[in-house]
């Protein structure tokens, strides 16, 4: 769900609210049934213990909420100042990295600055740049986790990178409580380390903390969510909290000022990458080079400049071309054996924006022009999570996917939500 969606599209993303709350009452009403309960009275209870729905959707909204009119003068004036004060940020935020990988070319650039103002919170924001790839004309402003850490060891100019990636939790303050549902992020390691930020309470993560898969389920909180959640009591850093059914240990929370890395959205929590796996059903994505779902950005040594920056990533961007190069050759020899083939599809179970769609897409269109081929997309639409935060939904989803997939006439899920939409 993107910020212009926030801001325009107020049905469609109410919607989206109403039918995630609706998943999880279903699944309250299904653990009530299983306990004894009749049918009638399981869903009733579920409604009671769940709480008002429009309280919860306006907590939800509230993590995308979008003041652009009100607040742009404002922001405005505080990038004018900050410019005036920091001149070599206002140069870096005009130049971009440009990397060669074979026909195509992967950009990096600093582009903190369309959001008018530097980090809060951030240690030295002007020193920080966002990290976004564009592989011939299309966007890729996400990476994924082994090319991040193949950039992240392999470069000389930085002195960290780090990732991150928005996701929704199911938490819990204790073991018997009802789960609530939240956004918060996963993160690298040395997160707070690259941004500079320093806990109000108890400490970051250890960048080992994230090495091994699911051995530390350790959170920080974020200040917001102590406050509202926890009554902003002190004694939060020792205890546990059960995300997504998992107890996890609270090792910090962040200080007030820090909002996270993007001006509109406030993540109630942070987990470490290595938790992912076990906080998402078992499936390690780490290792998936076509899954791209991570925000990037980094701090230049000292006395790095943009274009040092640049001829280093270009050289890993190459060496990675090399190593993992798109099989142009193999697809074409495939598509000559099927000389009656109309179109080809493209199934991911990831968002639109997230998987390998977009790079799949820039590759396969050029291969197909020839044979007057049609390329179509079948898959989740796009958001701004990696799940859809209920097992019960991923599963309908899953369904729907395969169904699509193996239909006589292809009925994308997009495509029958964008229809759906036209009809609100």
């Amino acid at each position: 769900m993107t910020w212009w969606n926030s801001l325009f599209r107020k049905n469609v993303r109410d919607a989206q609210l109403d039918s995630e709350l609706r998943f999880h009452i279903e699944e309250l009403a299904d653990a009530n049934i299983a306990a004894g309960m009749s049918p009638q009275e399981a869903r009733r209870q579920a409604q009671l213990e769940f709480g008002g729905r429009e309280q919860i959707k306006e907590e939800l909204r509230e993590v995308y909420r979008v003041r652009i009119v009100d607040s742009t003068t404002a922001n405005l004036k505080s990038a004018c100042r900050f410019i005036r004060k920091s001149p070599s940020f206002s140069i870096a935020v005009i130049l971009t990295f440009a990397l060669a990988i074979g026909a195509n070319s992967a950009v990096f650039s600093a582009i903190d600055a369309i959001l008018l103002r530097p980090l809060p919170g951030v240690e030295r924001a002007s020193e920080v740049v966002s990290l976004n790839e564009k592989l011939g004309g299309a966007a890729l402003p996400l990476l994924s986790y082994p090319d991040y850490r193949d950039y992240r060891d392999g470069n000389r100019s930085f002195d960290g990178l780090m990732a991150a990636s928005l996701t929704s939790f199911g938490f819990k303050p204790d073991a018997s409580a009802l789960p609530k549902v939240t956004y918060g992020m996963y993160v690298s390691g040395n997160f707070f380390r690259v941004l500079g930020v320093q806990p109000a309470l108890g400490r970051g993560f250890l960048e080992s903390e994230d090495q091994a898969v699911g051995r530390d389920a350790v959170v920080v909180l974020g200040h917001d969510y102590w406050v509202s959640q926890f009554n902003a009591n002190p004694s939060i850093v020792g205890s546990t909290i059960w995300i997504n059914n998992i107890p996890c240990n609270v090792i910090g929370v962040t200080p007030q000022e820090f909002t996270g890395i993007d001006q509109f959205i406030k993540p109630s929590m942070f987990v470490p990458f290595a938790m992912s796996a076990r906080l998402g059903g078992g499936e390690n994505v780490l290792e998936k080079r076509d899954l791209r779902w991570l925000t990037v950005k980094g701090r230049l040594k000292p006395g790095v400049g943009i274009a040092q920056a640049s001829a280093d990533l270009t050289g890993i961007a190459t060496r990675l071309e090399q190593m993992y190069p798109f099989p142009s050759s193999g697809v074409q020899a495939i598509l000559s054996r099927y000389p009656s083939l109309a179109e080809v599809v493209w199934v991911q179970e990831e968002p639109r924006n997230m998987g390998a769609w977009r790079f799949v897409q820039e590759q396969m269109e050029p291969i197909l022009e020839p044979y007057r081929r049609v390329l179509r997309y079948i898959g989740r639409p796009e958001s701004a999570s990696t799940s859809s935060g209920s097992l019960k939904r991923h599963q309908e989803e899953q369904a729907e996917l395969v169904e699509s997939s193996f239909a006589a006439e292809i009925k994308s899920p997009v495509r029958k939500r964008r229809t759906a939409r036209r009809k609100r």
